[in-house]
């Protein structure tokens, strides 16, 4: 009963543990339950082993043990012999695996709008750069900057200020590909990466996200939430810098016209 290294159980041939050592979780209320493999109550004689293989207990709590076992015919019931220490290990590691998944999803984004950040986007254009010198499939890229942003946070706070930012990552979510990236690239600016997408590609994406900012009433804002864009799409032996450089450029230019609207960056790069 006090090993660690077995899981030892008794087994009804429902698969309800009866009694259980302290590797099992000294269970004995019956709220365990064996999934795999199915027992049958004819199965084997006495005294022999009637699985070998993996075993998955489930706890009331929810939990799954799963380790490499054998289970043998023991009068009526079945006796279950698990490996305990190689599925706590197995167990670990699944662990750690996730945690590591949790953090590098960390690194990426950006804490307020689940988009990813800015490093992010920088490692992905840069990848996205090679790729093109490689297969000279075309991309492009959007910068959007949020109009009279300012005023939405002197007019109607923090909170709503966050709430529009908040909106603007749901759109771009819902709006892009799988293959696109939509990160935030600053306070009130995003950028979405697109590869595999031209020049006409990427201004029909642009002037698609720009009418659904603009046609979405956002609570408590009595006006309609718009943002201006920067379209560029990369050109032989350009960088990244120059790539946004140019998209940056094409922004401002779309806030000199008003505001509101797309513009597409100049095919040479802008000083």
């Amino acid at each position: 009963m006090e090993l660690d290294s077995l899981a030892v159980a008794l087994l009804h041939p429902d698969g309800k543990v009866l009694h259980g050592n302290r590797a099992m979780g000294s269970v004995a209320d019956g709220s365990a339950k064996l999934l795999q493999p199915e027992l049958a109550a004819g199965q084997g004689s006495d005294g022999e082993c009637v699985y070998r293989g993996q075993v998955v207990v489930g706890h009331p709590d929810g939990r799954k043990s799963s380790y490499p076992g054998k289970l043998y015919r023991q009068g009526k019931h079945f006796l279950l012999v698990g490996e305990a220490a190689r599925a706590t290990h197995d167990q670990l590691a699944e662990e750690n695996r996730l945690l590591r998944e949790r953090l590098d999803a960390l690194t990426r984004q950006d804490s307020l709008t689940g988009l990813a950040n800015r490093q992010h986007l920088d490692r992905r254009t840069d990848e996205e750069i090679m790729r093109w010198e490689r297969y000279h499939r075309p991309l492009s890229l959007v910068l959007i900057d949020l109009d009279h942003f300012g005023d939405i946070n002197e007019r109607y706070g923090r909170a709503a200020a966050d709430e529009a930012l908040l909106h603007v990552g749901t759109v771009l979510r819902q709006s892009i590909r799988s293959l696109d990236l939509a990160a935030r690239y600053g306070g009130e600016e995003f950028a979405v990466l697109l590869p595999e997408t031209n020049d006409m590609g990427a201004l029909i994406v642009a002037e698609r996200l720009r009418l659904d900012l603009e046609s979405q009433v956002l609570l408590p804002l009595l006006e309609p939430l718009t943002a201006s864009f920067g379209v560029a799409t990369l050109i032989p032996g350009e960088k990244r810098e120059p790539l946004f450089t140019r998209a940056l450029a094409a922004l401002h230019r779309a806030k000199g016209k008003g505001r509101n609207c797309v513009v597409m960056a100049e095919a040479a790069a802008v000083p």
